[in-house]
């Protein structure tokens, strides 16, 4: 027995030194428990090197000394699922620790082990969230706003995460863009000032030749729409008296320039 407890203790600590090195019983340490560190729970001891539970004399189950009366998933045997186990009266459920109300037991609100959040109640075997947050979750249960997160968006479990929509607003997937730049569809965002496609507002596309500058489609010239670059400036040939149709065109004194032409 004493070789095996030494190799055991080997494992867990230093072999350099001995000191540490502790013989115990493996058969009634409620701390080494049939190997070393192996710990029964407070309410079992150590028999025979297994944990055994007071309340029933049997090893423990799933690291605990449930009631084999009245635990619906250990029903009169460790791991036996039983729904209503004997001995709880109609409307409980045996859950851990006895019979328990699902209508109103914030740790078992309706149905074994469902917890609700701190804080919140459960009535009718659903935890009540305050307005206008819900429910959310099961493995962590947690009350959510719906309107704003975008991992339960408009409904629970309803993730913003595609073509950039990653931000929650008022219940729907929207793009989280960044300074300057604007959310447009499925082209996710885009920067206005300089997006040919996309310039100065979502879907408005300048004409081929043209580009989209501080919000505005221009020409490649540097000269917005309707406009010619004469001499370094831009101007309008349609209206320009020093620059009539053409650059250079100039018209005499005493007529002006319409539509492109001296009149």
């Amino acid at each position: 027995m004493l070789i095996v407890v030494v190799a055991l203790a080997v494992l867990f600590h230093d072999v350099n030194n001995v000191s540490t090195w502790t013989c115990v019983d493996i058969t009634t340490d409620n701390v080494n428990c049939g190997y070393c560190n192996g710990v029964c729970p407070p309410d079992s001891k150590c028999v025979g090197g297994k944990c055994i539970c007071n309340n029933s004399g049997r090893p423990w189950c799933w690291l605990g000394c449930p009631d084999y009366n009245t635990d619906s998933v250990n029903c009169g045997t460790c791991g036996k699922s039983g729904g209503r186990c004997v001995g709880c009266p109609p409307g409980m459920l045996g859950c851990s620790g006895g019979c328990k109300d699902p209508q109103s037991h914030v740790d078992h609100c309706g149905s074994c082990f469902f917890q609700c959040p701190p804080g919140v109640p459960c009535r009718n075997g659903k935890c009540i969230c305050p307005a206008p947050l819900t429910i959310c979750g099961w493995y962590s249960p947690g009350c959510k706003d719906l309107m704003t997160d975008p991992l339960n968006c408009g409904a629970c479990e309803r993730v913003c995460n595609f073509q950039g929509k990653t931000k929650c607003r008022n219940g729907e997937c929207i793009e989280d863009c960044p300074p300057g730049q604007i959310g447009c569809g499925v082209g996710g965002c885009v920067n206005p000032l300089n997006d040919n496609q996309n310039c100065g507002k979502c879907a408005n596309s300048c004409a081929a030749g043209m580009t989209c500058r501080n919000g505005k489609c221009e020409g490649n010239d540097g000269c917005g729409p309707g406009q010619k670059l004469c001499n370094g400036l831009c101007t309008n040939p349609s209206n320009d008296n020093r620059h009539c149709g053409d650059c250079g065109v100039a018209c005499p004194v005493g007529k002006n320039c319409r539509n492109g032409a001296c009149s």
